[in-house]
């Protein structure tokens, strides 16, 4: 069943009979924001400074040919 069809029911009737309709919506984004964080930014900023670190290495190649 839909989350927040169960959600509206569990409220309209006063029973909440299956919490997890409840809790495990919450637990996922907490869980989504732990992988954003720690995966996703870390990845990007390390991509960066990887692309950063390209281009020191082209510059200082230039400068020795010179």
């Amino acid at each position: 069943m839909n989350p927040a069809t169960a959600l509206g029911l569990a409220i309209w009737s006063g029973s909440f009979r299956f919490p997890q309709y409840i809790i495990v919506p919450f637990l996922g984004a907490v869980l989504a924001l732990i992988f954003y964080e720690f995966v996703f930014v870390k990845t990007q900023e390390y991509l960066a400074d990887d692309e950063d670190d390209e281009g020191v290495e082209e510059d200082e190649e230039e400068e020795e040919e010179e």
